[in-house]
């Protein structure tokens, strides 16, 4: 992450509950700091790859050594449209029979989860 601190001159002003009056202007100087995430690189913990990207349908699933791997297709609102378990195979082919669109391939193994967006042409 990496942060941008950005000045401000505002001018303050003082509430004189006396005579019920702003009195003594006074500038000042304030840094802010809103974070801006340029980037964000997602660890891959089950080294597992998803090609090609963008498919016409059938996709590759590569789950190097993994043993008893499940995988599920989720559409773009979240409805498992396919899913796979116990899946042993170091390299899964899934036909994806739905429209073109934007899914999420979600690879769970050893108690862990790795979700891949994909968009099918």
């Amino acid at each position: 992450m990496h942060f941008k601190h950005a000045p401000i001159k505002s001018t303050y002003y003082n509430w004189d509950t006396t005579s019920n009056t702003w009195i003594s202007p006074s500038i000042g100087i304030f840094y802010y700091s809103p974070q801006e995430i340029i980037g964000f690189e997602e660890q891959n913990e089950l080294a597992t790859n998803v090609f090609p990207n963008p498919s016409t349908g059938f996709i590759n699933v590569n789950l190097s050594a993994l043993n008893d791997a499940s995988v599920t297709v989720f559409d773009i609102n979240g409805q498992v449209v396919s899913t796979d378990t116990h899946i042993s195979e170091s390299n899964y082919q899934i036909y994806l029979n739905q429209p073109a669109g934007l899914y999420f391939i979600e690879i769970s193994a050893e108690g862990k989860k790795q979700r891949y967006k994909l968009l099918k042409q």
